[in-house]
């Protein structure tokens, strides 16, 4: 008798927990659909779903950026638990970042990584002055979503807590755009003085006074310092949105070297170029070169490249999906981050002619007419 209740209650744990791993795999695949369809691009939004079992109960966890998808996941197990569920699926921002879900950047150039640790990935960068969107808080560290929607984990010691109307007033005061690929900040108005700290182009900063060659400028820290003046133009919403002003910047920056997840004049990837030299020029475009080929007037280049204008993008890849982005000189040349900032050629009779880029061609957009 003992070991037939032994065998009974054995079969029962066995059923059950087949029937446990057969609910969490239905979970999981409706789940994965939610994601494709709900999140198209996991750089810009947050999607983790899961449905574990706890001490004999369900556990719905997770967390996301949309809406959409935390409706879905509880309607998703809504139909496989009916009400027998915990559910912990979080929406961030997560709650316990209070009113301060906003930051500003403190540095010249803040790396976002893929993780919380100084060994991930970088993703991407953001720039001193740029605003962000805070999610959720891990160590030392935030996950981040950039002015343009991209998202990696920033260190807290490279940014400025604050509300949402805090990074309004910020944006809202007299400010100064740094043009120049690199500089300094002093504490005094001498190149001799003690720096305060580096700069890079699209710097902004808050404007306090300005002479002839000086302008004393704070750091969204509140740290104050003095920036010559060739270096900044006002930030009065008024910007150079020419071809040749736009094609100049691209130039300046000839022999950056390549930087994976860079997007500053320190270093960079191909879309982190294009994206630096437009934001120099007040037009924001997306981070990655597969999310910038999908907007502006698609180009259709004749034999000789004649109808490609300076400032067109242009997009590469081995397969369906765009790898690289380039900016287009005019004609048949362009400019690209690739190994450095350099100048190829689709022409064969030229020097600087690539055949492999213009094996992998894909098409031409156009963002500034």
């Amino acid at each position: 008798m003992k070991s037939f209740l032994i065998l009974f209650t054995t079969l029962i744990l066995f059923y059950s927990c087949q029937n446990e791993q057969a609910i969490i795999s239905k979970f999981d695949e409706q789940a994965d659909k939610i994601r494709k369809e709900l999140i198209p691009d996991k750089a810009l939004d947050v999607f983790k779903a899961e449905l574990k079992v706890e001490n004999g109960k369900w556990i719905v966890s997770g967390e996301t950026t949309v809406e959409k998808t935390q409706n879905a996941v509880s309607s998703l197990a809504d139909s496989l638990l009916g009400d027998k569920y915990e559910n912990q699926f979080q929406m961030l921002p997560h709650p316990d970042l209070g009113d301060s879900t906003h930051a500003i950047v403190t540095v010249s150039v803040a790396h976002l990584r893929g993780r919380p640790s100084h060994s991930s990935e970088m993703v991407d960068e953001a720039i001193m002055g740029r605003p962000m969107q805070l999610l959720k808080r891990r160590g030392g560290w935030f996950l981040a979503k950039t002015n343009y929607g991209y998202v990696g984990y920033v260190q807290n010691k490279q940014i400025v807590r604050m509300s949402r109307e805090g990074t309004k007033e910020w944006a809202e005061s007299d400010r100064v755009l740094v043009t120049a690929l690199s500089g300094r900040i002093f504490t005094e108005k001498s190149e001799n003085s003690t720096p305060v700290c580096d700069i890079v182009i699209n710097v902004n900063l808050k404007k306090l006074a300005s002479e002839r060659k000086w302008t004393e400028v704070a750091l969204p820290n509140g740290q104050t310092g003095f920036i010559r003046n060739n270096l900044i133009k006002d930030l009065d919403g008024e910007y150079d949105q020419s071809l040749p002003a736009i094609i100049k910047t691209a130039k300046s920056m000839l022999g950056l070297p390549y930087l994976w997840g860079g997007n500053s004049s320190k270093g960079n990837d191909c879309s982190g170029f294009t994206q630096t030299v437009f934001t120099a020029h007040g037009i924001q475009l997306p981070r990655d070169s597969r999310q910038i080929a999908l907007i502006g007037e698609k180009i259709t280049p004749d034999d000789n490249y004649s109808n490609v204008k300076p400032g067109d993008l242009i997009f590469f890849g081995e397969s369906e999906r765009v790898t690289h982005v380039a900016i287009s000189l005019g004609g048949d040349e362009f400019i690209h981050q690739a190994g450095n900032v350099h100048i190829n050629s689709f022409n064969p009779e030229k020097d600087n002619y690539n055949a492999y880029r213009k094996r992998v061609f894909k098409h031409i957009r156009r963002v500034v007419k």
